[in-house]
């Protein structure tokens, strides 16, 4: 792949500048998010507040497949407890590594969703989906800003 092709969109409707933005998330994720498991707060005013505001379910059930701004996941309890922010992260990272985001454009608003996918692939070949969303791009990242936000101190 040449550099310069990078300035097109990709064949998932990835602008070169989300695909920096998604890459400095990976960045981000692996020097910060990654090992503080149990420190950030999916419960914080500010996250829930930003959830109303605009209409998002951050965290729904599996059963509705087609609605904007909605997410399901797995979040499971660890021997650390459960910090459903950090999976909701970690699902967005998995997602991205493995080219499991592409965009929706809706025809007449003109509006770019991103349509997220996560999977769990076992030793065994067996494949489990463990997140879907559909959301506005902006609002993706205000997601990720606000709960990054909510990181504790040791």
């Amino acid at each position: 792949m040449s550099v310069g092709c990078l300035n097109k969109v990709d064949s998932r409707g990835l602008t070169h500048p989300e695909l920096v933005s998604f890459g400095q998330f990976i960045y981000l994720f692996k020097q910060s998010i990654g090992e503080n498991f149990g420190r950030f707060d999916w419960e914080d005013r500010n996250f829930k507040h930003l959830c109303e505001t605009h209409k998002i379910q951050p965290k729904g059930t599996r059963l509705i497949k087609e609605q904007h701004n909605h997410f399901w996941f797995s979040a499971n309890k660890t021997e650390k407890g459960n910090d459903i922010a950090h999976h909701f992260l970690r699902h967005i990272r998995n997602a991205f590594a493995h080219g499991n985001i592409s965009i929706i454009k809706d025809g007449k608003s003109k509006i770019r969703d991103y349509d997220i996918q996560d999977f769990d692939i076992r030793n065994d070949g067996t494949v489990t989906q463990t997140m879907q969303g559909k959301i506005r791009h902006d609002l993706l990242w205000m997601m990720i800003t606000t709960l990054y936000g909510t990181l504790k101190n040791p």
